[in-house]
């Protein structure tokens, strides 16, 4: 499991469809929805409940899409942790110059 595997998770909870998934991630439908068979197998259990035109999350699914979307958005906060403490110990200057 890995993080880009888990963000297709939660493209493919959202959207209900492998099809439009795919699309917004720009990958093929076959490779998409090999990460979702490979991510039910290594969690040992059935996050979608698989019907002719759209996928419904199983309880094990919502209760993984909610856990998976709090790693995600820690996940993203540990991208800009430091951001702020540069800020502050390296200030912007600006040096504004005019002409005649």
């Amino acid at each position: 499991m890995n993080l880009t595997t888990l963000e297709y998770f939660v493209q493919v909870a959202t959207e209900g469809s492998l099809t439009k998934a795919a699309d917004k991630l720009f990958i093929s439908q076959p490779t998409l929805s090999r990460h979702m068979k490979n991510l039910e197998a290594e969690l040992n259990t059935q996050l979608f409940v698989r019907q002719s035109h759209s996928l419904k999350l199983t309880e094990n699914g919502i209760t993984f899409l909610k856990a998976t979307t709090k790693v995600i958005q820690d996940v993203d906060a540990l991208k800009h942790f430091f951001d702020q403490h540069q800020t502050a110990s390296n200030p912007t200057h600006y040096l504004n110059v005019g002409y005649l």
